[in-house]
């Protein structure tokens, strides 16, 4: 361990806070000769974006190195609030938690802060309102709100959703209520396994930086030996390949960190879109001043909505589809309010 002064550590944050591939590096565990392109781009992105989201392939160490981002930004802004979420407590609390845990525990320089197996403290040794934590939690019974989800604000706030195919849509909506502070970071990561909901319209949404790592990226695949130990590589390229095929959609999804096309190309309209879309029927077509809009809604657990418009010429324009949950038709009516 070394040996901090005051004046030191405000240097070792302030290197932190220029690069956290630094921190991890020089503070933390990890190695330099595991550092690789793909850490450095979520690294850099999530220093320079408000929102960043990444799709990877198996076996690439997102859950490793997210949990070591959440420590470097966690100790190079303070004071912080870091918040990480999974779509089960046991996701939250033995992958990206086990990780926090371990980096913690090994890192090169004493941290301060007391740890558990879902939270670091670090109110006690700074009197400021300052930790990390993870949380797993589920829409309220009542308001169909993830209240739980709610109310950590700071000066700097950095919200990581691990396996974030699988987190509800109200967890989704409740991070947006803290993404209004001054210095807010939001990475959404994981596997896309399926081509709808929240994580993959993330990928249509220009506010997000994206980002893809797939298995071919590694130095693992790149050098065709273990340059780093648990990464993925030619094997597992080859055994997914020889199984399911380079044009399957489970070598898209667990190698190339593809979007998982099951949902909509193997729905029963799935063929019937997909011609129209070739036809150039399917696209964005815009809002026709002067004709008036429809609205229907089917009400339910999820409730689904389409805006179209009846053209002169008998043609029906769908320009707006939308499909949430937990909202009752108050929320829904200020919506259509925004909406005109």
């Amino acid at each position: 361990m070394v040996t901090t002064t005051v004046q030191s550590l405000r240097e070792i944050q302030r290197k932190g806070r220029e690069d956290y591939m630094w921190f991890a590096t020089e503070v933390l565990d990890v190695q330099k000769r595991y550092v690789w392109s793909k850490m450095r781009e979520i690294s850099d992105s999530v220093r320079d974006n408000k929102r960043t989201v990444v799709r990877a392939g198996h076996g690439v160490s997102k859950t490793s190195f997210a949990g070591r981002l959440a420590l470097a930004f966690l100790y190079s802004h303070p004071p912080s609030t870091v918040v990480t979420t999974a779509p089960t407590r046991n996701q939250v609390k033995d992958l990206l938690w086990r990780e926090i845990r371990e980096a913690h525990g090994h890192a090169k320089m004493p941290l301060v802060g007391e740890i558990t197996s879902q939270m670091l403290d670090l109110q006690k040794e700074t009197g400021t309102k300052y930790f990390a934590l993870g949380v797993a939690t589920k829409p309220d019974t009542v308001t169909k709100e993830a209240t739980g989800f709610q109310g950590y604000h700071n000066q700097h706030v950095l919200i990581i959703f691990d396996e974030a195919a699988g987190v509800c849509p109200e967890i989704w909506r409740a991070a947006e209520s803290l993404m209004d502070g001054a210095f807010v970071r939001f990475l959404a990561i994981g596997n896309a396994t399926s081509g709808t909901g929240d994580f993959a319209r993330c990928f249509k949404d220009p506010d997000y930086n994206k980002i893809v790592v797939s298995v071919l990226d590694t130095p693992n695949y790149k050098e065709g030996r273990m340059v780093i130990p648990g990464v993925y590589g030619r094997d597992f390229e080859q055994r997914i390949a020889s199984k399911h095929g380079r044009d399957s959609d489970e070598y898209a999804v667990r190698v190339l960190g593809g979007i998982s096309e099951k949902a909509t190309l193997g729905s029963y309209y799935g063929k019937v879109l997909a011609d129209l879309e070739s036809q150039g029927r399917i696209g964005d077509i815009g809002f026709t001043k002067g004709i008036p809009v429809h609205v229907v809604c089917d009400p339910g657990y999820t409730t689904p909505w389409w805006l179209y418009q009846i053209m002169p010429d008998g043609w029906i324009h769908v320009i707006r589809f939308y499909e949430d949950s937990g909202m009752d038709m108050s929320d829904y009516s200020a919506m259509l309010d925004r909406w005109k």
